[in-house]
């Protein structure tokens, strides 16, 4: 993937995780996915940063009862968080790898 696609994914990405509701994000999703591979790593950081921004908002929001508005509720989103965080920690285990050969 070229670094433009990757940049216009990003940018893509930082929009739909703060300026559209939350569910519109799930539309992104399966692309992300299918090319964490080549992102590197101070991309996924940023894009974990932004969706670990989003579970603080839901919580933030969450009311008396303890639920939280259809808007709000970005459950749907751990597993991309899940497959970013399991990304970073395999490009650090490949960095590691590399610098004891």
């Amino acid at each position: 993937m070229t670094n433009e696609k990757l940049n216009v994914l990003l940018f893509a990405f930082r929009y739909a995780v703060h300026r559209i509701p939350t569910q519109a994000l799930a539309a992104i999703q399966s692309e992300l996915v299918e090319n964490l591979h080549e992102m590197p790593d101070w991309m996924l950081e940023q894009m974990e940063r932004d969706i670990d921004w989003n579970f603080q908002l839901m919580e933030m929001r969450r009311g008396k009862d303890g639920k939280v508005k259809f808007d709000d509720d970005c459950e749907f989103q751990r597993p991309i968080l899940e497959a970013i965080k399991e990304q970073r920690k395999k490009l650090k285990e490949d960095k590691k790898c590399q610098q004891q050969s």
